[in-house]
């Protein structure tokens, strides 16, 4: 890949300047990937998409695409769509969930990190307090408060990159946080259905 974008740029940036330069051509996910060098490459897809107004399509919008395959239809910009939480709301959020991290595991068992407490898998790191969208924007929340939830950083890092850019589950995330016992199954199941369907996935 010859894309050399400028230093210092976002990821968001770059992958857009990219999208720019092939506008018409489809973009696949891995060319994004090592574009934007981060692991919620995803996201900012999808705020180019859905909250900076850049007609950039995937295999939801078109059917000459597949998943995982991406195209920019044009170089004209549509409107920016608002998605930012006010300070109020932050501050009103926050307050309503006792200030804790309010992501359920499994069990249903509460997080409860609060801003500062240290990071559950990072040494000598520390989590802060974010706003999460329960229903994201990108598939069509808003920023109502009861569609409003504290989550620490990691919780909600570790739900934003389950979403790929068309909106879809990354399923290979999703099984990776699985329970053993639970992956187990799914291996099972995955070597079922392949060995079973060997013939027609030839064709």
């Amino acid at each position: 890949m010859n894309f050399k974008p400028e230093k210092n740029r976002s990821a968001r940036d770059r992958i857009l300047e990219y999208f720019k330069l092939r506008v018409g051509e489809i973009i696949n996910k891995d060319e994004l990937i090592e574009i934007a060098k981060i692991s919620d490459w995803a996201r900012r897809v999808r705020e180019l998409k859905d909250e900076y107004g850049w007609e950039i399509e995937s295999f939801r919008d078109s059917h000459d695409l597949k998943p995982g395959q991406y195209r920019l239809r044009s170089l004209e910009q549509g409107a920016i769509a608002p998605r930012i939480v006010t300070a109020e709301q932050r501050r009103h959020i926050l307050q309503r969930d006792g200030y804790k991290c309010q992501y359920l595991n499994q069990d249903g068992k509460m997080c409860g990190l609060k801003e500062g407490d240290p990071h559950p898998y990072r040494k000598g790191r520390r989590v802060t307090l974010q706003i999460d969208h329960i229903i994201p924007i990108s598939l069509g929340g808003n920023n109502e408060e009861d569609n409003l939830r504290t989550f620490c950083s990691f919780h909600n890092a570790l739900r934003t990159n389950l979403y790929l850019a068309d909106g879809t589950v990354d399923i290979l995330i999703l099984i990776r946080k699985l329970p053993l016992e639970a992956k187990r199954e799914a291996y099972d199941y995955l070597k079922q259905f392949f060995e079973g369907n060997s013939n027609q996935l030839t064709e």
